[in-house]
This record gives structure tokens, sequence and C-alpha cells, in this order.
């Protein structure tokens, strides 16, 4: 069986094709987390989970898609602009994982590591 791993890429390579925007304000979000309440590190630095952030992907047809089963976190935990579109800046950590849903059925979910989001242009 083939493993997953993690890539990390340039922001901007997928910049293009991947917006964020955030429904939600981020302002005295707390670092995530582990099971035991220690702090959850990334290559030995904390992330914020930033839930209520919409994901879109761009289609081959040129529309724009908003997917699920993607998780964000940052870096940083800004009060970004609510209702705009966001791109990745600095470098972006992309881990595929398996979801198991409670039906028994199972699909490619994602994690994504941000070093920071800024406004698209």
């Amino acid at each position: 069986m083939a493993g997953f791993s993690r890539v990390t890429v340039p922001a901007g390579t997928i910049a293009p094709s991947m917006r964020f925007i955030a429904l939600a304000s981020y302002k005295g979000t707390e670092p995530q987390t582990n099971r035991d309440g220690s702090q959850k590190l990334v290559d030995g630095k904390p992330v914020y989970p930033l839930r209520g952030l919409a994901v879109k992907v761009l289609q081959a047809d040129g529309t724009w898609q908003v997917v699920n089963d993607v998780s964000v976190k940052a870096r940083v935990a800004k009060d970004w602009p609510q209702l705009t579109e966001l791109v990745p800046v600095g470098s972006v950590i992309l881990t595929p994982y398996v979801k198991t849903s409670g039906n028994g059925y199972s699909s490619v979910a994602w994690s994504l590591v941000v070093d920071d989001l800024d406004v698209a242009k």
C-alpha cells in the first residue's frame, strides 16, 4: 500500500489556482493543541487552526469551486477582511490523509499549513 507524505511548496505555485475566504474573525485564535494539551508544533513552530475558512479551487473550465475536506492552519492568525479572497504567501505544506466517515466510506482529505494569507490582487 502506498503511503502519503507531505510536500512543501512556495505559495506562488498554488496561489493562481487556490483561494481562501475568511468567513469569521480569527482575532484571538489560540494555537492548536495536542490531545494532552501541549502546543502542536509544525516544524518547531505553533500553528493556528482557521476554522470557517472557505477554500476555492480553480477548475479546468475556468470556474471556481468550493471544496470540502480541506483543513487550513496558519503560522499566524490575523483578522483578515471577511468575505474577501485571500491567497497564501510564503510556503505551503500540503498533506493528504484518509478521512473515514461514520458509514464506512473513506476519501482523501487535505491538510494545509500556510505561512500567511494576504488579500488577492
